[in-house]
Formats: C-alpha cells, sequence, structure tokens
C-alpha cells in the first residue's frame, strides 16, 4: 500500500544490499542518500525470541491490531502479553505479491512515534545495527552501476509502473508531449536522420 501512497507502520527493508542502494539513490539528487543495515533477529531478541515471528505470535498481532482497539493495556493482557510492546517488531512477509518477491522485502512494523521507542534505541551493538552514507555526487554513478548489474526499476517492480518508471529514467519518451526528446542516434546508431 506504501507504493499507492499509503501511510502504514510498516517500514520497508530488503534482504538484498543492492536493492536497499538502488532505494536509497534514486530519489532526491542533491541529497545524500542513507542505507541501514538492520540483524533483525537481534531486534527481536527485545520480544523475546530469536528469529522472525510467524502468523500466530501474539507480538505480532499486538501491532497488527493495537491501531483498531480503543486500550492497547487491555488488548496486550488479552493477548496473554506481560506489557505492551514498544520495540519495532522485525517480520517476514508472506510472498503473494510480484514486488515483495522481486524486491526481497521484509518490514519492520512500528507503534506511534510517540511513544519514542526507535530501533537504535533498542540495538546497540554497531554490527547490529549500522548506517552508511553515499554522498549526493556519487548518486548518479551508483543508478548507473546498478543498472549494469540488474537492479533498475523494472527488475525490482517488474510491472506496468515498473517499466514506465525505467522508461522515463531512460530519458526517453515514446509518447507525443513528452517533455523529453528521444535521440534514436543514442539507441539505433545504424538509423539515418531522415528516418
Amino acid at each position: 500500500m506504501q507504493h499507492h501512497g499509503l501511510p502504514t507502520r510498516l517500514l520497508d527493508w530488503s534482504e538484498n544490499i543492492l536493492f536497499a542502494a538502488y532505494f536509497a539513490v534514486i530519489n532526491d539528487p542533491k541529497e545524500d542518500a542513507e542505507i541501514w543495515s538492520l540483524l533483525p533477529w537481534k531486534l527481536n531478541e527485545n520480544h523475546g525470541f530469536w528469529g522472525t515471528p510467524l502468523q500466530n505470535s501474539r507480538v505480532l498481532k499486538y501491532f497488527a491490531s493495537e491501531p483498531f482497539h480503543s486500550n492497547p493495556s487491555k488488548l496486550a493482557k488479552e493477548l496473554g502479553l506481560d506489557n505492551e510492546p514498544i520495540i519495532p517488531l522485525a517480520i517476514l512477509p508472506t510472498l503473494k505479491f510480484q514486488r515483495i518477491r522481486a524486491q526481497q522485502s521484509c518490514f519492520t512494523i512500528h507503534r506511534p512515534p510517540e511513544f519514542g521507542s526507535r530501533i537504535e534505541d533498542a540495538i546497540k551493538e554497531d554490527n547490529m545495527f549500522t548506517r552508511y552514507i553515499i554522498p549526493a555526487e556519487k548518486k548518479k554513478d551508483f543508478i548507473c552501476k546498478l543498472d549494469y548489474l540488474g537492479v533498475n526499476r523494472s527488475t525490482l517492480s517488474p510491472d506496468l509502473d515498473g517499466l514506465a518508471g525505467s522508461i522515463k529514467d531512460l530519458s526517453f519518451s515514446i509518447g507525443w508531449g513528452q517533455p523529453k526528446l528521444l535521440h534514436l542516434e543514442k539507441y539505433a546508431p545504424q538509423l539515418s536522420s531522415d528516418q
């Protein structure tokens, strides 16, 4: 739903560092990019288990139900939890959607920000939660090299949105009234100017 502009409590992650790099560098060309690397099992230790929760996990049920419940403390008790979970939870989605499969997606689910709990508050070890900065002036080079490796909009969003975005990324258009020109010599140098 986030791809269609609906805010959620989920934060997107990828199990593939190249995919994460693509999403970090593709927007805001004048701003530095950031990649965060997280060991999800370490985050979930705060909930008393190692690994990712199964769909019947009481903690996961709490996070999924809490926005619709008028009394979060009561919900925690109903689910047999000692306390309301505050620390975000790392989860693996079911692979029902093509984009989730293509992007090797995983998520963290969060309580509202006013609860003051952040991932960096829960994980103190640098090797378990790390931030990498890509300077703004390197973003264009990253995009080009990622494309050479087959990491681009059309491979990460294997649908019409991804195809359209990839065409726009190539800076050419095949439609009328578009702001960018089609430079045929770049893509088909054997054509003469009168074709």
